[in-house]
C-alpha cells in the first residue's frame, strides 16, 4: 500500500499543515500584554463578586501604560 493512500499518513500530513498555518497566523499577532490581562482579571473578579484577595496588585504606572506596553509584568502578584 502506498503511503499517500494510508489514512493515518494523510491525517498526520493534514495536522502538520494545520499546525503550520496556525503558527503562521500567530507569528503576525502582537505579544500578550500581561499587565492588561491582569487588569481584565481584576474587572472579572469585581463583576463576579469574588474576594478582593483574588485581585492582582497593579501599580498606577502599570495601569496607565497597560494598553501600550508591559511594565514589570514579573512583579504582578495577588493583592493581599
Amino acid at each position: 500500500m502506498r503511503a499517500e493512500a494510508d489514512p493515518s499518513v494523510r491525517a498526520e500530513a493534514r495536522l502538520a499543515e494545520f499546525a503550520a498555518r496556525r503558527l503562521a497566523i500567530e507569528a503576525d499577532e502582537p505579544p500578550v500584554l500581561r499587565v492588561l490581562d491582569a487588569l481584565c482579571h481584576n474587572e472579572l473578579v469585581t463583576a463576579l463578586g469574588l474576594d478582593d484577595a483574588e485581585r492582582a496588585a497593579v501599580t498606577p504606572l502599570q495601569r496607565w501604560l497597560a494598553p501600550l506596553v508591559d511594565v514589570r509584568p514579573d512583579r504582578l502578584r495577588r493583592a493581599a
